[in-house]
């Protein structure tokens, strides 16, 4: 490995800025359709704000309609539902650690 960076891609890091946003949009769009069928919690919190479904996420002015999450609602979601709280994407098996 000489001369060489680990993990350097040069066409993904050197994107114009537009490309660059458009292929993040792009990750953060199919990140927000994973997140919408198996998570009730973040589900419910993008409905109280007029989201419908991920296919309302199409723009990055669209992302400024999605409402700040504070610790407390994480907190009162748990205890809620017990012992994980809501905020669960995937089967409990997936998970190694829980922050």
């Amino acid at each position: 490995m000489t001369g060489t960076v680990p993990f350097f891609d040069r066409d993904l890091e050197t994107l114009p800025r537009e490309r660059l946003r458009a292929l993040q949009l792009g990750r953060l769009r199919a990140l927000c359709q994973e997140v919408w069928a198996g998570n009730a919690f973040w589900r419910k919190k993008w409905q109280s704000c007029g989201v419908s479904g991920p296919e309302d996420l199409a723009s990055w002015d669209d992302f400024l309609r999605l409402p700040f999450t504070v610790k407390r609602e994480l907190v009162q979601d748990q205890l809620a539902t017990p012992p994980f709280g809501s905020n669960l994407t995937y089967p409990l098996e997936r998970y190694v650690r829980l922050h």
